[in-house]
């Protein structure tokens, strides 16, 4: 019975501690991720695309992007949603800009280790209103609004601008 308890008591304690390191992992996770927003230089990347008249694509073999440096954003994301109206629509398939953010803002959720980044963003002929989502992990959800368009959400990873230079 002693051994028992004994038994009992040790693997409470391994579980207790395997616990810590994962909050630990987690935390330091979160810490990395924040600094990565917070220095203004990041990309997003997309791996599946979910329009919402229809089902999740898979974005592995189509180029796209959401690069935020400091004071400018540009992206090329495809688009499989629909087109809701002509006015503004520039006619172009993908989501593109290459310009200034308005009204840039990050947000940082300590407690839920969660960061959102939301800016407006100006095409050719189109208004986009982007949300990015980041989990502590560097996980993302991209969400792009407009006027002439149906929503579209990406799920991808962030990961510095470095990155996205080495691999092309």
């Amino acid at each position: 019975m002693k051994k028992l308890k004994i038994l009992i008591l040790l693997v409470f304690c391994i579980h207790v501690l395997a616990a810590q390191t994962r909050k630990e992992k987690a935390t330091k996770a979160y810490e990395t991720t924040k600094a990565l927003v917070t220095s203004g230089n990041f990309m997003f990347d997309a791996d599946r695309a979910n329009p919402v008249s229809g089902s999740s694509i898979s974005m592995t073999t189509n180029a796209n992007y959401l690069k935020i440096m400091k004071d400018s954003v540009s992206a090329y994301l495809p688009y499989f949603g629909t087109v809701t109206s002509s006015l503004g629509y520039s006619g172009e398939g993908a989501i593109q800009f290459d310009t200034h953010p308005a009204n840039y803002k990050a947000q940082f959720n300590d407690a839920k280790r969660n960061i959102t980044v939301e800016f407006s963003a100006f095409g050719k002929s189109e208004l986009f209103d982007v949300i990015l989502e980041i989990s502590g992990s560097q996980y993302a959800n991209l969400l792009v609004n407009t006027m002439s368009r149906s929503s579209i959400r990406y799920y991808g990873k962030i990961s510095t601008l470095d990155t996205y230079r080495t691999a092309q």
